[in-house]
């Protein structure tokens, strides 16, 4: 019925003089009826085409009962299969729902053409930030990858942190000359920004299923990022989780880690209040990685065993090992070991020392 009032308002035809009398937004309309109002509001002979968009439709399938999302789907096939209306549909999704995923006729599926938004580039992002502050703000290369860096290429955090980086140019002032402090008090205004809240809250809590919500609240929890040797130790269905969060752009791969694409989100996550209660609730990855494993060097033999089961490693692998096991009782150092096992650290990476520890829990 919103339809049909919104259609009316701009052809300026009551629906009273198309037979729809005492009619209200909430009111339930046969399809024979819908089909005809929307005809009579036409003009005639009219050659034109209706795109009705609506926004996360994924939330509002969600939000109703199976059976209700079911009429939904039937209703969108019904109109745009079985009638002569020039009107077509445009649905915002973030992510697939299981009622649509799991219908072999859904319209979204099978008749509907989809159009996949990726988050902007540097180039785009640049534009957008030059359209957005023609004359309010001058802003570095350096600062233009700071804010690639937080919003991983998308608009929404772009704008949020622009929104709060304008709040501390002074009346008057020509042009704001952004430094790193500013751009560094532009993250926790955005931080506190309630408006911000409200939108992180609903992504987290209703556009994530809790495998995808323990691995973001984990990777928040250790800095943004995990080795990939380190998550396959978890289990390969945990790499699976990695790749559809990379697939939807939240989350990057460079081959040897996983890390936020979105920083914003890593930052956030932290300082939600919710963030420690989450990470009690969903902690199935976090006992996984810190379960100890139980490995014994004989240095006799140059034979390892990990738990119970006879390994043969390369030599390098063995020393560092073998380096790891004489000093079980202490913290050690990165730069040590290193030096002790490649006899060097120039060109020794943190990458490089991950993916060799990490191995030892394949």
């Amino acid at each position: 019925m919103a339809i049909l009032q919104r259609l009316s308002s701009a052809r300026r035809k009551s629906l009273h003089e198309i037979g729809l009398l005492d009619i209200s937004a909430r009111s339930q309309l046969t399809i024979d009826q819908f089909e005809g109002a929307f005809t009579q509001l036409l003009e005639p002979k009219s050659e034109e085409t209706f795109l009705l968009c609506i926004d996360e439709f994924d939330e509002i399938l969600r939000k109703i009962p199976t059976p209700e999302a079911s009429k939904v789907q039937g209703l969108v096939l019904h109109i745009t299969e079985w009638t002569n209306l020039a009107l077509k549909f445009f649905f915002t999704i973030t992510r697939l729902p299981e009622a649509i995923r799991d219908a072999a006729s859904s319209p979204l599926i099978g008749k509907s053409e989809p159009i996949r938004l990726h988050p902007f580039n540097a180039y785009e992002t640049s534009e957008m930030v030059q359209g957005l502050l023609p004359d309010r703000a001058i802003i570095s290369t350096s600062g233009m990858d700071w804010l690639l860096h937080m919003s991983g290429g998308h608009p929404y955090f772009v704008k949020l942190l622009l929104a709060n980086l304008l709040e501390r140019r002074s009346p008057g002032e020509t042009a704001l000359e952004v430094t790193d402090a500013l751009l560094e008090q532009a993250l926790y205004d955005s931080l506190d920004d309630t408006r911000a809240g409200y939108a992180m809250e609903n992504l987290y809590k209703v556009h994530f299923v809790d495998d995808e919500r323990e691995l973001l609240l984990f990777l928040a929890e250790h800095h943004g990022r995990i080795a990939k040797a380190e998550l396959e130790t978890a289990g390969r269905p945990w790499v699976t989780v990695a790749r559809r969060l990379i697939e939807r752009d939240y989350l990057a791969e460079d081959g040897v880690q996983f890390s936020f694409r979105i920083a914003f989100m890593e930052h956030w996550l932290r300082n939600w209040i919710e963030f420690d209660e989450e990470r009690e609730r969903l902690s199935t990855l976090r006992h996984q990685l810190t379960k100890p494993i139980e490995i014994q060097v004989d240095e006799q033999t140059g034979q390892v065993r990990v738990r119970g089961q006879s390994r043969k490693l390369s030599d390098h692998d063995y020393r560092i090992l073998l380096y790891l096991a004489r000093n079980a009782d202490q913290l050690v150092d990165r730069k040590q070991l290193a030096e002790s096992v490649w006899e060097t650290d120039q060109g020794v990476t943190d990458a490089t020392i991950d993916t060799a520890i990490h191995r030892f829990g394949e």
